[in-house]
């Protein structure tokens, strides 16, 4: 899947990554919400979603770039927490309770995996790592 961007519902999404496909097990419903959180997090306060997927040995790894102002310091740690809200690098038009981040956070563990968050330069990446389904 080499570099493709597309618009979706008005998003400015890229997607890139591995041309071979990765398979890992799950719940189908349960990690389309995880990246779905994800992606619509790095959309609303960041203005675009960079989704890159590789393979790192038995990993499957997908990063989520985005290009605004990132979360610093114990802000960062503090929004896994349920209904935690980093208001003041936040949009107040925005909808959302503080559930979307500890969610992904829950499914990924859930599933053998984790999602690390890393501030950018610009922005702020999250680091999904999923074990990928045996042969």
């Amino acid at each position: 899947m080499p570099g493709r961007r597309r618009r979706l519902v008005g998003a400015d999404v890229e997607l890139a990554g591995d041309s071979v496909a990765i398979t890992v097990e799950g719940d189908p419903s349960g990690l389309t919400r995880l990246f779905s959180n994800l992606v619509d997090n790095a959309i609303k306060y960041g203005g675009t979603a960079r989704v890159r997927v590789a393979r790192d040995g038995d990993m499957a790894v997908v990063q989520i770039d985005d290009t605004g102002p990132g979360l610093r310091g114990e802000v960062l740690l503090r929004a896994f927490h349920p209904f935690y809200r980093a208001d003041s690098s936040r949009n107040p038009d925005q909808g959302g309770v503080g559930l979307g981040l500890p969610i992904a956070w829950a499914t990924a563990r859930g599933h053998g995996g984790e999602v690390v968050p890393r501030l950018q330069a610009v922005g702020l990446r999250a680091i999904v790592t999923r074990p990928i389904a045996p042969d």
